[in-house]
């Protein structure tokens, strides 16, 4: 998974950091970790969407009470006095996702559920998007909107109008134009950009995705001009990115969480749901050493 891996972090310049690498007694099980640390934190990761525990094989009750045992001892060996995993979300994984939890739960550590939104493309259905969203893609279309995944050279300006779609929320994005142009320009293969735009070649909607796996594309950065609310064409935008995702054999879009700040956002999770999301979670751990 992308967001945990070292050239994640390296194209992010997240540092410092140390690693956490455990494989169980019985061998059917290995984990990795990556943190970054500063006074006396770790948190596994920032500047990104999600991280945590990277695990392969079976792993069993036992298996995670041991590994949480090793990290616990781990985290001590390096002074750290706080630790905050932001975990990927279940559906990545169901069964570790559940083992995992229970085995946290029992070490000590508190968490906080975001809901998070995934499309299972592999089952996706033109009846999965909610007849309201059909007829919001059809107005788009009659309008003379079009879609298209634009160029890499285009990043600048596509970070720039989304900035201006969140000021129209007076919202502020969460990565600075630097960080984003570098970040594209240091895992070009992993990010995608797609618009939709009028006859007049005006943009109306972007959003930029990332190859988080082979499987699993992430929405990051979703955004329109609300001056063209009334013809929703983020409807458009979604209906059309699902379409492309499926023709490349891409297997889950996830679409992030649906909160602010720790506060539910209803109408943007009740969007999601029509254009095909199924709702799950994220859980975010913490715990004081």
């Amino acid at each position: 998974m992308l967001f945990n891996e070292e050239k994640y972090c390296t194209a992010n310049e997240i540092a410092p950091r140390i690693l956490f690498d455990w494989q169980s007694k019985r061998g059917t099980s290995q984990s990795r970790l990556i943190l970054h640390t500063h006074a006396g934190q770790a948190t596994s990761l920032p500047r990104s969407p999600y991280a945590g525990f990277r695990t392969t094989g079976s792993l069993t009750p036992t298996d995670a009470d041991e590994m949480i045992d090793a990290l616990l001892n781990f985290l001590t060996s390096h002074q750290i006095q706080h630790l905050e995993i932001k975990q990927a979300p279940a559906f990545i994984h169901p069964t570790h996702s559940k083992v995992l939890h229970e085995a946290l739960s029992l070490h000590g550590f508190s968490h906080r559920s975001d809901i998070n939104h995934h499309i299972d493309l592999m089952a996706f259905t033109p009846s999965s998007f909610h007849k309201m969203e059909q007829r919001k893609v059809k107005k788009c279309l009659k309008a003379g909107f079009a879609f298209a995944k634009e160029d890499i050279s285009q990043a600048s300006h596509i970070h720039s109008f989304i900035c201006r779609c969140r000021q129209q929320q007076k919202l502020d994005i969460n990565i600075p134009a630097p960080r984003f142009l570098h970040l594209i320009e240091q895992l070009p293969t992993c990010f995608d950009l797609y618009t939709v735009r009028d006859s007049q070649a005006t943009l109306l909607a972007a959003t930029v995705t990332v190859q988080v796996s082979p499987q699993v594309v992430y929405n990051f950065l979703p955004a329109f001009d609300r001056t063209y609310g009334a013809f929703s064409p983020l409807a458009l935008l979604h209906h059309q990115l699902i379409h492309d995702l499926q023709h490349n054999h891409v297997s889950t879009l996830d679409l992030g969480i649906s909160s602010l700040d720790g506060k539910p956002q209803s109408n943007l999770a009740k969007f999601k749901e029509r254009i095909g999301g199924i709702p799950g979670f994220r859980n975010t751990y913490t715990r004081h050493m």
